[in-house]
């Protein structure tokens, strides 16, 4: 067996380490052991309220997220009713397009979900 075949399995281990998804299951090259045959950047599964901050802006607002809008709104979830949320960031995400023509930042939502809180009309 060659040297490259016997480093094989090493390096798809060695790679998935470095977040790397490595698919080990190429050519066997001694009929136990198979070389990668593809090496892929692996993907981080995106969490289920991020997905559902994204989908509710294509829906709502025809557009995706910033990163920061993403990220405060997924983090919003997990300490408000969704019905909430989804109406706090559809009046923000407005406001702002309409305002100011663009994208609020993370202390702005922050800032805009604390006057809605406290019931000041946006």
């Amino acid at each position: 067996m060659s040297r490259a075949a016997r480093f094989a399995p090493f390096l798809c281990l060695a790679l998935s380490a470095l977040g790397f998804a490595a698919a080990c299951t190429g050519v066997p090259v001694d009929g136990e052991t198979f070389a990668p045959a593809v090496v892929e950047p692996a993907r981080a599964a995106e969490p289920a309220e991020e997905r559902m901050v994204g989908e509710w802006f294509q829906a709502e607002l025809k557009r995706a997220p910033s990163a920061a809008e993403r990220s405060f709104w997924s983090a919003e979830l997990a300490r408000r009713p969704q019905a909430q949320v989804r109406d706090y960031l559809r009046l923000v995400a407005e406001t702002f397009a309409e305002v100011y023509h663009r994208a609020p930042t993370t202390a702005e939502l922050a800032r805009f979900t604390e006057l809605l809180d406290r019931g000041v009309p946006l």
